[in-house]
Order: structure tokens, then C-alpha cells, then sequence
């Protein structure tokens, strides 16, 4: 009787807690730096710390909530921002033709070039690592500050992202054939289709989101591989920008048949949502915008998304916003037949989901990984069966 009043308890909490947190809900535009004459967001920290754009003419900018908006680099030739490490310490981009390095302490600076940088991690060291592509030798290039500017041997690949210690590698294979990912020393996968583009990678290295032809937004994982993802009712195409630390909530857009672009979230347990409606339901007022047309980003907890859009006074010029969200778990770990609680109801399908994960859906595969690395085995028995006696 004690564990089920606790259980109930703790659920009541978690809805209270949810509930407050939608009447906290915010979306606001992103203040761009002074003399900027156009601002459209690239990226957002893990932490939700930071945001980076860029303007025209080269005007990469950065913005936090301390320092606000300033230019990465306000010299004559400009720079560009292209990715930020998880924790907002480090930008990478390029300045005039250089790949470039960015700091607080130092600004924008050369890594070398012709080239430009595209991917930035922090790794178990505490040492920036980047990767980009050099134009002139056409190949990939790895920077780290033990070793300086390294091309690489690899072929033609544009490097695409990296998990948040620097550990898996995402690449796009030539002419929009596929993409590489490779994690460490310990484990591989080049996967091909035609008119497959990758946009990035979880913090945690083990999804990828990304868009094929005939597929539309998709997520994969090296367990069940490429799996599409739905859209909201009367989206003709789709595209997949960002996802979470866990890989189980993912941000992008969803085409309407009045080729309309929608910056729409996903996840498991709620499906696919437009972010104006997320925000709409919450009472946010949305008058000052349009149309929020992409989300492009999201933070590791899913509690921040970055996207465009257009104002009501101005539908021509893209604004970048910040939406601020609950953090509500984007499935009931435990809960494998998707009823609404964890049960011994969930035995036999949990024993099912171990012997053929890819079998069953994509709730019902999240609610089963428990231990959360991405992979449903014995590993997560244990912890399942803690759920169930909790729930008893």
C-alpha cells in the first residue's frame, strides 16, 4: 500500500509540475546584434545556453542571456557560424576564407583554409575538437588543440555533426547518397539511399534525423536503422533539423498541401505537433508572428527549440525565435503497451520487444529502452522490473 500511495503521489507531483510548467511557456523572438540587418538562427547549445545565426554579408552572430547578441567577428571580411559545443563555449565557422575558431576570450580566430569548419565538440579532456572541409584538397579536415589542422584521408565527405564529447562522427555522402556515422573505435554504419540528406546528430551519438525522397523526416539508430516519422494531418513533405540528447524528440518542418513550411516537434508519446499550436494551446500569445516556418534546433533536454519565421509586420524578413517548453518525457519508460501505465500487463510485450525491437513501434521502443543508450536488451530488464514493482 505504501509503494502505490508513493507512486501516486509522484504522479500527481509530475502533473502538477507539468501543468505549471506550460503557464511558463515563452516565444520570443531572438535579439540579433546591433548593425546585423538580417538574423536567421543556426543553432542552439545542449544546454540551452546559447544561440548562433548569421546575417547577410557574413554576419555570424552569438547570443546568451548574460552578454546578449554581439558579432563573432566584427573585422572587414566577416565570419560565419556554423555549430556550437553542447556546453556554448565554442563556435565554429569561417572567417574570410579560413576555417575559424571561436572563444569568449579570443574571438574569432584562423584554424587555416581554404576551408570552413562544421561540426564542434568538447571531448573527455576538456579540448575543443572541430571538424570541417577543405575546398581545395576536397576533403574533410579534424582540428584539436593537442594537434592543430589535420586533413583527413577519408574521401569526399562533408563532415555534418558530432555527439557532444566528439566520440561519433556524422558524415554526408557526395552528391546527397547517404551518410556515414561512426562512433569511436566502436561501431560503424554507411548507409545509402537516393536523395537522403543528414542534418545532425543526438548528443549522446546514437540517432541521427535527417530527410530522404519518398521517405520524407526520419530517424535512425544503428539498432533498427532508418525509420520515417509521421507529420501532422495534410503535410505533403517533411524535414528532420535537430534532436535531443536521447534522440527522442526531434525538431523540424512539415510542408501543408498550400506548400506552406510549419516548424513542428516530435516525439513518441505526443506525435508530431505543430510549434504554434504547442504554444497556442498554451495560451502563448502569437500575435506578433505570422508564421513560424522551422524549427531548427532543440536543446538536449527538449525544453528550448530555436527556429525562423516571419513577423506580422514584416513577412519577408526571417526572424529567429526561442520557444521555451514543459520538459515532459517523451514516453512512460516501462510503459511497452502504450496504455498509460506500467503494468504486468507490459511482461509479454516487453519479452517480445527483446527478442524483435524493430518490430514495434517507435512509443512502444522508447518506453522499452529504459536505461536509455539507444538499445533494447537484457540491460534494461532490470530496471523494468524495479517499474513494475513500483507500480504494484
Amino acid at each position: 500500500m505504501l509503494h502505490n500511495r508513493t507512486f501516486l503521489f509522484c504522479v500527481a507531483a509530475g502533473l502538477q509540475s507539468a501543468v505549471n510548467s506550460f503557464g511558463q511557456m515563452t516565444l520570443t523572438p531572438v535579439e540579433i546584434p546591433a548593425g546585423a540587418t538580417s538574423g536567421e538562427v543556426i543553432a542552439i547549445s545542449g544546454n540551452a545556453g546559447a544561440i548562433i545565426g548569421s546575417g547577410s554579408g557574413g554576419q555570424g552572430w552569438i547570443w546568451d542571456a548574460t552578454l546578449g547578441p554581439r558579432l563573432l567577428s566584427p573585422g572587414p571580411c566577416g565570419s560565419e557560424a556554423y555549430a556550437i559545443s553542447a556546453d556554448g563555449s565554442v563556435v565554429t565557422g569561417r572567417i574570410c576564407n579560413d576555417a575559424g575558431i571561436w572563444t569568449q576570450a579570443t574571438g574569432m580566430l584562423s584554424l587555416g583554409g581554404p576551408s570552413v569548419g562544421l561540426a564542434v565538440a568538447i571531448d573527455e579532456n576538456s579540448q575543443a575538437l572541430i571538424w570541417g572541409f577543405n575546398y581545395t584538397e576536397n576533403r574533410p579536415f579534424l582540428w584539436a588543440a593537442d594537434a592543430g589542422y589535420q586533413l583527413q584521408v577519408t574521401g569526399i565527405r562533408f563532415p555534418k555533426a558530432l555527439s557532444n564529447n566528439g566520440k561519433a562522427v556524422l558524415f554526408q555522402k557526395p552528391n546527397q547518397s547517404g551518410f556515414t556515422w561512426q562512433n569511436g573505435n566502436e561501431a560503424f554504419a554507411n548507409v545509402s539511399g537516393p536523395n537522403m540528406t543528414v542534418a545532425s546528430i543526438s548528443g549522446n551519438g546514437a540517432v541521427v534525423v535527417g530527410t530522404q525522397s519518398g521517405v520524407g523526416w526520419f530517424r535512425w539508430d544503428q539498432e533498427c536503422g532508418v525509420v520515417a516519422l509521421p507529420t501532422v494531418e495534410g503535410t505533403m513533405s517533411s524535414s528532420a533539423q535537430g534532436a535531443t540528447f536521447d534522440g527522442w524528440t526531434i525538431v523540424g518542418h512539415n510542408t501543408t498541401s498550400n506548400d506552406e513550411e510549419q516548424a513542428v516537434i516530435w516525439s513518441p508519446r505526443h506525435g508530431p505537433r505543430l510549434i504554434r499550436d504547442v504554444m497556442l494551446d498554451a495560451q502563448v500569445d502569437l500575435s506578433e508572428w505570422n508564421r513560424l516556418y522551422l524549427a531548427v534546433d532543440v536543446s538536449d533536454d527538449g525544453t528550448v527549440v530555436v527556429g525562423n519565421g516571419f513577423t506580422s509586420g514584416d513577412s519577408l524578413t526571417a526572424r529567429a525565435w526561442r520557444a521555451t517548453l514543459p520538459q515532459i518525457p517523451p514516453c512512460m519508460k516501462g510503459d511497452v503497451d502504450v496504455d498509460g501505465a506500467v503494468t504486468v500487463g507490459d511482461v509479454a510485450v516487453m519479452a517480445g520487444i527483446l527478442l524483435e525491437p524493430c518490430a514495434y513501434g517507435l512509443e512502444s521502443r522508447c518506453a522499452a529502452d529504459i536505461n536509455g543508450d539507444n538499445f533494447i536488451d537484457g540491460d534494461d530488464l532490470g530496471p523494468f522490473i524495479e517499474l513494475l514493482t513500483i507500480d504494484r
